[in-house]
């Protein structure tokens, strides 16, 4: 008897009748055996029924590896794709089922039954049991997949969520189904757009290792046809896989996790190719865009949703105060008893540098590790708004690099806040100064039914040589002279002109990525008061109230 299990002698109608067809890998594999085992396959396979076919499969010494590392690596290794069915272990071993894998099992025989892993350095060792009488329950894959994605449709019936899809407990039970496969994912979205209720708004494809879309978005899908929502963080997408879909009106797009990221040294490279496919873009990587396509903040760390639009539009609002001629607006932001402190050091080898000069700032720092005299501590503790604004008049003036910012709400609670952010800026009146890279922490507290600023902590020092040749990269246009937006109540407010209303609404429609119809009607309800507004969007945002016609522009 041959090493695979049969004479290549005996005939398909002996074959049928008596045992399963064994494959073995040979120790010294030759292209005789490799020939023989595969006229085998072939004569066996010929004198059976592919309907009622199963073939097993036994990765020997394996159970160190999880069943993910295994299939994956195992279907990574042919062209012609399959489904594993009812993976369980056994003895050190692993073990699986399939049907109609004549393709795949050839080419697993010509690899001599053995799968490298080069990454990883692991070997999968197989062996075959083709018509195996084991009793495998033989369900209809079809009808599990349409309802694992009918339980992953939301309530709204506009969202979809397929993200890490061969998870879906029911569905992983009986067998392992991969988005990564095209023929699965393809499967998977024509299935969605068959059942669809109403088209799709939102798509989640997250963490599924897709490689291709190509495709799968065609026009004939009309459910999916105005996707505005696009999540497909921590796949294996690249370029061309993007520009398969730019005909979709995308104005969320999730990327960060895939190849295509790696592409760029510089993040406004990427966020310009991937603007530049999808024009209306909003959002990239989670992180809004403002008119000029770029981050209004680059790195947003905040795990609330809600606490975004009120960190946006504070910074925004706070920094084109603070680097206008108009720093006297600022008395509005600070309460009656707020603090204010900055410290400021040298970075190692500045200190004699011409262009790294810090005394405008050494000389107010409250560094009491390096003050001679520690009585100054607290004259350099600066207390309540108006000599708190004294003190912020006689900065030099100022330039910040909204893309360099990076923030995080540490608290959002409804008595008070912690904003941390750090970013860089210049002095655009000083020819010799180097780029300056900051750390500001607020704390604001709600007073009178809005948020004023109770502590505010600045350091200050030069930025680092790669800070400095990516400060500034985008041609910002002239700040407008900021609207006077004290946080204090409406009543006290001078009437705005039409042209202040203009761009308050172009202002909360950057923010919350409504349109500005819905923009309007928001800031009607709150007589024109930007922060009541915004806190009067936050509100019914977590209610889920507004409805989806809001956000398209």
């Amino acid at each position: 008897m041959a090493d695979f299990g049969l004479p290549v002698s005996v005939t398909p109608e002996s074959m049928v009748l008596t045992m399963p067809l064994y494959l073995f890998a040979d120790p010294q594999q030759s292209v005789s055996s490799t020939n023989n085992k595969i006229n085998a396959l072939r004569k066996f396979t010929q004198a059976s029924d592919s309907n009622t076919l199963w073939y097993k499969f036994i990765v020997r010494n394996s159970t160190d590896y999880t069943k993910e590392f295994i299939l994956r690596n195992l279907l990574d290794n042919v062209s012609s794709k399959y489904v594993p069915i009812k993976f369980f272990t056994e003895k050190g071993d692993s073990i699986f089922y399939a049907k109609f894998c004549l393709e795949p099992v050839m080419s697993y025989i010509r690899q001599n039954l053995t799968v490298r892993v080069p990454l990883n350095k692991v070997l999968l060792k197989l062996e075959i049991e083709v018509g195996t009488k084991d009793e495998v329950p033989d369900l209809n894959i079809n009808d599990l997949v349409a309802l694992a994605v009918q339980r992953r449709v939301a309530s709204s019936f506009t969202a979809l969520d397929l993200s890490s899809f061969h998870t879906d407990p029911e569905l992983e039970a009986y067998c392992f189904f991969p988005l990564s496969i095209f023929n699965n994912l393809q499967k998977v979205i024509k299935c969605a757009d068959h059942f669809a209720v109403t088209p799709f708004t939102s798509l989640d494809l997250s963490r599924n290792k897709i490689k291709i879309i190509h495709g799968c978005f065609q026009e004939k899908l009309t459910n999916f046809m105005n996707l505005r929502v696009l999540k497909a963080r921590d796949n294996e997408l690249s370029m061309s896989s993007m520009q398969a879909i730019t005909h979709l009106p995308l104005l969320d797009l999730e990327l960060d996790g895939n190849p295509l990221c790696e592409l760029y040294e510089k993040e406004l490279e990427y966020v310009k190719d991937i603007q530049g496919m999808f024009p209306s873009l909003k959002t990239l990587d989670g992180c809004p865009l403002s008119s000029q396509g770029i981050f209004i903040v680059r790195q947003f760390f905040c795990k609330q949703p809600s606490a975004q639009p009120f960190l946006e539009q504070f910074l925004t609002h706070y920094y084109s105060i603070f680097d206008s001629d108009n720093r006297h607006l600022l008395l509005g932001l600070y309460q009656s008893d707020s603090t204010f402190s900055l410290t400021s050091t040298f970075l190692p080898g500045q200190s004699t540098s011409t262009n790294a000069n810090l005394n405008d700032y050494l000389s107010e720092s409250r560094n009491i590790l390096k003050l001679c005299d520690l009585t100054k501590t607290d004259d350099l503790l600066y207390k309540g708004n108006k000599q708190i604004l004294e003190f912020l008049k006689k900065f030099p003036k100022t330039q910040h690099d909204p893309t360099s910012f990076t923030a995080d709400v540490l608290v959002f609670e409804p008595t008070h806040i912690k904003i941390s952010v750090t970013g860089l800026f210049r002095e655009p009146h000083n020819n010799f100064a180097s780029v300056r890279f900051f750390k500001r922490n607020f704390v604001l507290q709600y007073f009178n039914k809005v948020y004023l600023i109770l502590n505010d902590m600045m350091f200050i020092t030069n930025c680092t040589s790669e800070q400095a040749v990516s400060a500034f990269r985008v041609k910002h246009p002239e700040p407008a002279d900021p609207l006077d937006l004290h946080l204090t109540t409406r009543s006290t407010h001078i009437p705005l002109s039409n042209e202040q209303k203009v761009k308050m609404v172009e202002k909360i429609s950057d923010i919350t990525n409504m349109n500005q119809e819905w923009g309007r009607r928001c800031l009607e309800d709150v007589q024109y008061d930007l922060r009541n507004a915004l806190v009067y969007f936050q509100k019914h945002y977590e209610e889920k109230s507004i409805p989806s016609e809001a956000f398209l522009k």
